[in-house]
């Protein structure tokens, strides 16, 4: 795994967590459109189970969005440790604001009020003292 990869394991995660939640939105609105066409009257066992179905796929995606936000935590945690192992702090600054905060880099040059190219400059020299540091690619 090189460097990169390893720094985006969070951001990653959390545009996961977005399509999930987004899942979850879906099906909620198509099972409140099913048991609205209820109305009481006795059925074939079609629409009920369609209820059903439903109601396991969100309660399936729900449990899949509790772990992938766990996940997410543990992995944020860690890869905040290890940018706040590197001695630099405007190295620090970037590494948090680019795979943490996931910001663009007009964004970060703004915040650290240097110019873009700068950033990308110091975020090169960021990547290569971790993987100095930690051995990876």
């Amino acid at each position: 795994m090189t460097v990169k990869e390893y720094l985006n394991q969070y951001l990653i995660l959390n545009k996961r967590i977005q399509l999930l939640d987004q899942q979850i939105e879906e099906v909620s609105a198509e099972m409140e459109r099913v048991t609205a066409e209820l109305d009481g009257m006795p059925h074939g066992t079609g629409l009920s189970d369609k209820v059903g179905e439903l109601a396991t796929t969100l309660a399936d995606l729900k449990w899949d969005l509790t772990d992938m936000r766990a996940e997410a935590w543990k992995t944020k945690a860690r890869i905040m440790h290890t940018i706040l192992s590197v001695d630099n702090e405007d190295y620090q600054q970037i590494l948090m604001l680019r795979y943490v905060e996931d910001m663009h880099w007009q964004q970060i040059a703004d915040e650290m009020y240097y110019t873009r190219r700068w950033v990308t400059t110091l975020h090169g020299r960021a990547l290569e003292y971790l993987r100095n540091k930690t051995g990876m690619d």
